[in-house]
């Protein structure tokens, strides 16, 4: 029984802190970046799209990443990075070096030119166009009544004339 109590700890208060640092640090970089999109674009709901960074940020909000260290930490997603990329990260945050700012059109079409070519040499994969669904174009029946459309079914809810009944009247009441 100890035994099994032991492999349900975890092996080593280094371990957990070591994770415990690594989801801070990886927080902190998301939240910061994700406030600062929203602040830049104006969209409170803007989020940070690491895989198709060009075509949602660069092309679409005018937004670029400043200050990567790329010859360090290759550019991506920060969840599939240890705890001393995360810290190297949030420290060129903190100090300013990486920023999110925006672009004029004039720089837009200088990094599209680059991109352009990029993808013409091979360097890049361009993004692919998203698959259509299998049912475009073809209706879809429904065959359960009950989950039909909010058309009327046919049937008669409630009687078109309600009969009175055959209560005696009180007579108190029309002597008052």
């Amino acid at each position: 029984m100890a035994r099994d109590a032991l492999s349900s700890m975890p092996a080593s208060p280094v371990k957990v802190n070591e994770k415990y640092r690594r989801d801070r640090y990886r927080e902190e970089l998301g939240l910061a970046i994700k406030a600062s999109l929203r602040e830049l674009t104006g969209n409170p709901r803007a989020r940070m799209e690491w895989k198709q960074y060009y075509e949602r940020i660069i092309k679409n909000q005018r937004v670029v990443l400043e200050g990567w260290p790329h010859g360090e930490v290759p550019f991506g997603e920060p969840s599939s990075y240890g705890t001393s990329e995360l810290s190297r990260l949030v420290g060129l945050w903190r100090d300013g070096t990486m920023c999110l700012r925006r672009i004029s059109q004039a720089e837009f079409e200088v990094l599209k030119a680059e991109h352009d070519a990029k993808v013409a040499s091979g360097e890049i994969k361009p993004t692919p166009p998203r698959k259509p669904r299998r049912d475009i174009g073809h209706i879809k029946i429904r065959t359960n009544p009950l989950t039909r459309g909010k058309k009327r079914r046919g049937l008669v809810k409630s009687k078109e004339y309600i009969e009175p009944e055959d209560e005696p009247e009180d007579e108190s009441e029309h002597e008052l």
